[in-house]
């Protein structure tokens, strides 16, 4: 549901490691409707083959809960490889297909910030922008001093026609990180667009901050200046 999706209010966007088995395991349990075992995987270390190879004994043993919490664990391993699959296919401008990444990593970690952020953003690549408002409006109000949600935010609202809205984003996120070039940019051709601009500033500021190259770049500063003001 889509308030599994939002960050809670008193939660900063830290970063986790997107391996959590705690959010593997709860991600799981949502989809089946059932509460997470208890159980926990009896190797405490190893990659996802050692962990899918010991499920598959414990199966055979009968013993579910722990073969469950053992492949919870090798698919938590595998997190960070969904994220960089999903930067790959945007950067060969894949859409779809980076987007179908990004949703799984988003599934499988409701509660973690970047991974919500990720999605948001590959959602508003391929024009989604009405889809990947609700997850921005959340992380703009759970992190109210990161430049890059208030940016992207600024984009969905744009892209969604509600111009002053937008405006006020752009705002924001110029007065968080004044040196930031593309949040000026995006501010100035908002205020054409309300003002009587004679070109397309919709595509522009979309191109501008959607193209992979532009993504890459704001995945790279969310995830390391989470919570703290985009330089």
């Amino acid at each position: 549901s889509s308030l599994q999706r939002r960050p809670r209010k008193e939660e900063t966007m830290t970063m986790r490691r997107l391996g959590s088995t705690v959010c593997v395991v709860a991600a799981i349990g949502a989809v089946t409707g059932q509460a997470p075992a208890a159980a926990q995987c009896p190797i405490p270390a190893g990659g996802y083959d050692d962990r899918y190879a010991v499920a598959q004994v414990l199966i055979a043993q009968k013993n579910i809960d722990q073969a469950e919490a053992c492949l919870a664990d090798a698919v938590a391993s595998t997190l960070g490889a969904l994220s960089l699959l999903s930067d790959i296919a945007a950067a060969k401008r894949q859409g779809d297909r980076a987007v179908a990444f990004s949703a799984v990593l988003e599934t499988l970690n409701p509660r973690d910030g970047e991974a919500v952020f990720l999605h948001a953003q590959r959602l508003g690549q391929v024009g989604r922008w009405a889809d990947a408002l609700s997850r921005l409006r959340d992380l703009r109000e759970s992190n109210p001093d990161h430049g890059a949600i208030a940016n992207t935010l600024g984009v969905a609202l744009y892209n969604t026609n509600a111009f002053e809205r937008a405006k006020d984003e752009f705002e924001h996120a110029v007065r968080i990180a004044p040196n930031n070039t593309d949040y000026k940019a995006n501010l100035d051709a908002v205020n054409e667009a309300l003002f009587g601009a004679t070109t397309d500033v919709g595509d522009a500021l979309r191109d501008r901050v959607s193209s992979p190259t532009s993504s890459s770049s704001s995945s790279s500063s969310s995830a390391a200046a989470v919570g703290v003001s985009a330089s």
